[in-house]
């Protein structure tokens, strides 16, 4: 069984992967992922366990940022 990337949009502090890309790496890697298919939006597909820390990077940064966002008045 072949790995499944995630290819949803990931931002973190400094970094953001566009939608369609694979969260997981970059460069020539990324674009034979992209062209092979083996990657989804949706996050109960992925199987690529760097790709699942990438989602919950980009979470732990989301809820950082609401957290901030939500405490100003």
């Amino acid at each position: 069984m072949r790995k499944i990337h995630y290819a949803g949009p990931i931002k973190k502090h400094r970094m953001k992967i566009l939608p369609g890309w694979a969260a997981c790496c970059s460069g020539p890697k990324a674009e034979e992922i992209r062209n092979s298919g083996w990657h989804s939006n949706i996050r109960s597909e992925v199987t690529c366990a760097a790709c699942l820390r990438q989602i919950k990077a980009h979470d732990a940064y989301a809820a950082s940022m609401a957290s901030r966002e939500g405490g100003v008045e």
